[in-house]
Parts: structure tokens; C-alpha cells; sequence
């Protein structure tokens, strides 16, 4: 017996491989990108969670990256204001 299930010897991917990167972070948009607000989410005076909240980011709003600290991103709004967001409540274009 080669140890492998009949399934993986007959060309199947192993069962452990599917959905493996699941949970896995999504890289941070770069900066200078434009992006959409995926997840209604507060937008923060710095890159943490304990930062003061400065307003609500409403899902489906446009901002442009301006700059990343890890898993955050500085976002601008169209309206000119900015906040920090957490990178995975945004989805590039």
C-alpha cells in the first residue's frame, strides 16, 4: 500500500489541500489604489482596534488607499476625509 487514499492515487487533489488558504489574510491593497468598502466597519484614528473612532465607513463606499501599517489601511473618501480601516473590510476594484 502506497499510503495514499484510493481517491489521491487515481489523480484526485488530497482532501487537506482543499480550502487549506482558507482564513489565510488577504494581502493589503497597495497604496494609490482605489478599493470599495466590502463590510460596513468604523474608520479609525490610527491602525488599532482600541483607536479613537472617527465615523462609520458605509459598505459600498469608494475610497482610495493612501497609505498600509500591517493589517490596516489609511483610506480617502470621496468627501475628503480619512480613516483607518481594517484591510480585510476593503476589496480592490
Amino acid at each position: 500500500a502506497s499510503g495514499l487514499s484510493p481517491a489521491t492515487r487515481a489523480g484526485a487533489a488530497p482532501a487537506v489541500a482543499a480550502g487549506s488558504r482558507q482564513g489565510a489574510p488577504r494581502p493589503a491593497p497597495a497604496v494609490g489604489s482605489r478599493a470599495v468598502v466590502a463590510a460596513s466597519t468604523a474608520a479609525r484614528f490610527a491602525p488599532s482596534k482600541t483607536a479613537a473612532k472617527l465615523f462609520d465607513a458605509a459598505a459600498g463606499a469608494t475610497v482610495e488607499i493612501r497609505e498600509t501599517s500591517g493589517s490596516w489601511v489609511r483610506a480617502l473618501f470621496r468627501d475628503g476625509s480619512t480613516g483607518w480601516l481594517p484591510s480585510s473590510s476593503v476589496e480592490t476594484d
